[in-house]
C-alpha cells in the first residue's frame, strides 16, 4: 500500500497506519521463513502498539479528546487480543522474542466429503517441503487415492494467545485500531478539515474489504500435494473481463444466442437466471466448438464475478473447488453457477483404473449446474455430438440428465451451512 501523506492533523498516526498495514504484508510474504516471519512479527507489534501513543500526543491540539478517548481506553482494556498486543510489545522491548511455536493441520481429500483432520505441532523452523514430503512417503496408495490431495496448513501461534492465529491476531488488531483512527476523524476533526484528509477519504470505504482480503491469508498458508504425481497443486483461475460483452465484435460472435436470450428478457428469478446462462453456453459452444469450465459467482447487489477455469484432472478440480470456497466466503458470494463440458459415463460397462474412469460408450455434454445461498439447485445438461466440425445436439436428452456436479457443491454448502 502507497504511503499517502497530507497535511492532517493527524498524518503522523496515518503514516503508523500505512507502516503496520505494510509490515503486515511482509510477516505474510516471510510465512514460511522463520526467522525473517520473526523479524517482521516483532517490527509489526511494535508498530501496531504505536499507533495509540502517537494519537494520544495529538490530544493537546484537539479539543475534547481526552472525553473521546478514554471510552475506546475502556474498549481496549477488556479485549484479550488488544491486550496481548501491550503484554507482547513489552516482551520484545523488554526480554526477547515471543515464545512461538507452530502447529499443522493435515487431511487427505479423496472426494467433496469434508475429511478427518489432524492437528499436530511440529518444529518451527520444520521447512514445508521437508514436512509434506515425510508425510507422503508414509502414506500407502490405494484405489480412493487416485485423485487424492494431501491438504497441510501450517500455523504460527504465540503460547500466550494459544487459540489465535498469529496472522489473524495482527489482522483483528489493525482493524480495530482502523475503526479507532476513523472515529477520531469523524469525532474529533472539524468537517472541512476532513475534506482535506486524502487518506481518510482514500481509505474510509475500504476499511471492511482491507480486513477481509488480510483474513483471506488462510488460503496460502495452505500446501496442497498430489499424492499420486507426487507434485504440489496451484489453483489455475483467470478472472474474465466482463466488459469484452459490450463490445461489437464479441456481439457478432455470439449472436445466435444473444438474440434468443433477449426473446426471454431479463430473468425474473434464479431459476430463469440459470437457464439464461445455460442457452448462452448452448450457443458459445456451437460457435466455438468448445466450451471451457467456468464460474459465475452472484452478489447481493446483483454484481456478478466470472472466472474461467483450467484443470487437468480430478485433483487439481478439487483445489479449484476449494479455492472457490475461500473466494465466495471472502466476498460473501450468494450464488454460484458452474459451466462445463462434461464426459457421461453408463453405469454398465465402466472401469475404474489408475488413470481414471473409463467407458467405452461415454458421451459428451454440456451442463450447467447452479447453487444459491438459499439452498436452491438448478441442473440444466444436454448430451452433443461434434460431426464435421460442427456441434449436434441431441434436443430429446436436454435436462434429463440428474445433476452429477452436486457433490461437487457439498463444501460451498457447508460454507453457507445449508448442510
Amino acid at each position: 500500500m502507497k504511503t499517502n501523506l497530507n497535511n492532517c492533523i493527524l498524518n503522523n498516526v496515518e503514516q503508523r497506519w500505512f507502516d503496520s498495514w505494510n509490515l503486515w504484508i511482509s510477516c505474510a510474504k516471510t510465512y514460511y521463513e522463520p526467522n525473517s516471519f520473526r523479524l517482521n512479527l516483532n517490527n509489526c507489534i511494535q508498530t501496531l502498539r504505536s499507533i495509540t501513543w502517537l494519537l494520544q500526543k495529538r490530544k493537546s491540539n484537539i479539543t475534547g479528546f481526552d472525553e473521546w478517548y478514554k471510552i475506546w481506553q475502556e474498549r481496549m482494556k477488556a479485549d484479550q487480543i488488544l491486550k496481548w498486543l501491550t503484554d507482547s510489545r513489552n516482551i520484545i522491548v523488554k526480554e526477547g522474542d515471543l515464545s512461538l511455536y507452530s502447529k499443522a493441520n493435515v487431511a487427505i481429500i479423496t472426494n467433496w466429503f469434508e475429511p478427518p483432520c489432524v492437528e499436530t505441532e511440529i518444529n518451527p523452523f520444520t521447512k514445508t517441503e521437508d514436512l509434506v514430503k515425510e508425510m507422503s512417503k508414509n502414506i500407502r496408495f490405494r484405489p480412493s487415492y487416485l485423485d487424492a490431495i494431501l491438504r497441510i496448513e501450517r500455523k504460527w501461534i504465540d503460547s500466550e494467545l494459544p487459540t489465535k492465529e498469529l496472522l489473524e491476531a495482527l489482522a483483528y488488531i489493525f482493524y480495530f485500531l482502523t475503526k479507532i483512527l476513523f472515529d477520531a476523524h469523524q469525532s474529533l476533526i472539524e468537517e472541512n478539515q476532513i475534506k482535506k484528509c486524502s487518506w481518510y477519504f482514500a481509505n474510509n470505504n475500504q476499511k471492511k474489504e482491507i480486513y477481509k482480503s488480510m483474513n483471506d491469508f488462510d488460503w496460502y498458508r495452505t500446501s496442497w500435494y498430489d499424492l499420486k504425481n507426487k507434485i504440489y497443486l496451484d489453483a489455475k483461475e483467470i478472472p474474465v473481463n466482463r466488459k469484452l460483452l459490450s463490445l461489437e465484435k464479441t456481439k457478432e460472435r455470439y449472436s445466435n444466442c444473444l438474440v434468443e436470450i433477449k426473446k426471454k428478457g431479463k430473468p425474473k428469478n434464479f431459476d430463469e437466471e440459470v437457464n439464461m446462462y445455460f442457452e448462452m453456453a448452448k450457443g458459445v459452444l456451437k460457435r466455438e466448438g468448445h466450451h471451457s469450465p467456468m464460474v459465475i459467482l452472484g452478489y447481493p447487489d446483483k454484481s456478478k464475478k466470472i472466472l474461467a477455469l483450467q484443470f487437468d484432472n480430478k485433483s487439481e478440480k478439487y483445489l479449484i473447488i476449494y479455492k472457490l470456497v475461500n473466494i465466495i466466503k471472502n466476498t460473501e458470494a450468494i450464488s454460484i453457477i458452474y459451466i462445463s463440458e462434461s464426459w457421461l459415463h453408463p453405469i454398465d460397462g465402466v472401469k475404474y483404473t489408475r488413470n481414471g474412469y473409463n467407458s467405452l460408450h461415454k458421451k459428451e455434454a454440456l451442463s450447467v449446474s447452479a447453487l444459491n445461498i438459499k439452498g436452491e439447485v438448478i441442473h440444466c445438461a444436454v448430451i452433443f455430438e461434434k460431426k464435421e466440425g460442427k456441434i449436434a445436439f441431441k434436443e430429446d436428452s436436454q435436462n434429463k440428465i440428474s445433476n452429477f456436479n452436486d457433490f461437487m457443491f457439498l463444501p460451498i454448502k457447508k460454507l453457507w451451512g445449508i448442510i
